[in-house]
């Protein structure tokens, strides 16, 4: 349990941190499209957000319970955002393909999403440190 625990502040810190970096590697997709590597990076960011919601879930199974249980719908809309944030990479993405009209240019739709998804990471971060 207490390496679950380490983990999962590990990541804590590190989720926004590499939000904020992918939001500001992205400033330029608001004018041409990002590369399709930069959509790599952020399935990546979401596999360790998963990783985090699974030890956080774990943790709450074994009895430890949040300061706040808004803690954890911050941590769900963290992951599910960045999922499909990820999925958007043109022609390869899994949720770029599920579209019946997909949008032509998906940078500016990356750019947003990333803000949101360090604003929601780093509110989950205030609210499982206990700051309201």
């Amino acid at each position: 349990m207490a390496l679950l625990l380490i983990l999962h502040i590990i990541l804590a810190f590190v989720i926004p941190a590499a939000a904020l970096v992918l939001w500001l590697l992205n400033l330029s997709s608001l004018r041409r499209e990002p590369a399709a590597k930069r959509f790599d990076w952020v399935q990546y960011l979401a596999y360790l957000a998963i990783v985090q919601l699974a030890s956080g879930l774990l943790m709450i199974w074994g009895g430890l319970r949040p300061r706040e249980p808004l803690h954890v719908v911050y941590g769900t809309l963290t992951v599910v955002l960045l999922h499909f944030l990820g999925g958007l990479k043109p022609q390869s993405g899994w949720f770029y393909r599920t579209l019946t009209n997909p949008p032509p240019q998906v940078g500016m739709y990356l750019f947003w999403g990333l803000l949101v998804a360090f604003l929601l990471s780093g509110r989950a971060l205030m609210t499982g440190l206990g700051f309201l």
